[in-house]
């Protein structure tokens, strides 16, 4: 589901948060972003059915990881 184990998740989470200098909305924003930019990168042969599939699975699993990320981490303001 997240590419991950969730016990992986939360280890690679907690690591990156207990620096101190980002918070889970930094977090997930940075997510964010690398989902939307292996999204619009040059996939090279667009004719490649199989780099089309690995690729919405890897999009696919880091959007799981953000929503996992923001039900987990909530937003305090």
């Amino acid at each position: 589901m997240y590419g991950y184990t969730e016990r992986e998740l939360k280890e690679v989470v907690s690591s990156a948060l207990d620096t101190g200098k980002i918070t889970p909305s930094d977090l997930a924003t940075r997510m964010l972003t690398e989902a939307q930019e292996m999204v619009s990168c040059d996939a090279g042969d667009q004719d490649d059915m199989m780099y089309d599939v690995m690729l919405i699975e890897d999009v696919r699993q880091m959007l799981n990881r953000v929503k996992w990320l923001i039900s987990s981490y909530p937003v305090v303001q």
